[in-house]
């Protein structure tokens, strides 16, 4: 699965697509090709910081982490990915983004990242990697998920498909709030 077996670099990389959709409408002013991916980008984001803070405070060892010898670069690398780019993403779709209209079209995407995830390490990455190992299998990205069994994880992935659909919500009553205090200063 190489990098791609972590949600967080999923994200990454659709903060990434985002941000040169961005760019390249700032140079063209022509369609934004990426726009009904905003909202999913954000609720993905809001789901890697909660998961991802929420289990490292509870024990680093749910996804593997131990930053008791990080450099500063890796305390700052660290923030970044499970903060920093988000911070980015919410300033571009909040401020600088226009609203996208079709919420059906948005929220679908937001399931095809995330069923697409879902499959992509139950099918393909715990079945093809032996690393790491819990208590009932091997080879799933973060090592919680190898001491779940099936039922376990599809309570699991539901709870997050929750928090992924809450993301979402509150990702478009930000955007609505922020279009509309922004068509109030003009």
């Amino acid at each position: 699965g190489g990098g791609l077996r972590y949600l967080t670099n999923w994200v990454l990389t659709l903060n990434l697509l985002i941000a040169t959709d961005s760019m390249i409408w700032e140079v063209t002013r022509k369609r934004r090709y990426l726009n009904s991916m905003i909202l999913a980008t954000m609720a993905m984001n809001i789901v890697v910081i909660v998961l991802y803070w929420g289990m490292r405070s509870i024990d680093e060892s749910l996804l593997d982490v131990n930053t008791e010898d990080w450099t500063l670069f890796q305390w700052f690398w660290d923030f970044y990915l499970h903060w920093g780019m988000a911070l980015i993403l919410f300033a571009e779709a909040l401020i600088l983004n226009k609203s996208f209209k079709k919420l059906s079209i948005a929220y679908s995407n937001l399931l095809i990242i995330f069923f697409g995830y879902i499959l992509w390490i139950e099918a393909f990455v715990s079945r093809y990697s032996g690393d790491p190992c819990g208590a009932l299998t091997c080879g799933f990205p973060y090592p919680f998920l190898n001491d779940l069994n099936g039922f376990e994880r599809i309570i699991f992935y539901s709870g997050v498909w929750v928090l992924g659909t809450l993301g979402f919500a509150i990702s478009h009553l930000l955007k609505r709030l922020t279009g509309q205090i922004l068509q109030q200063k003009h």
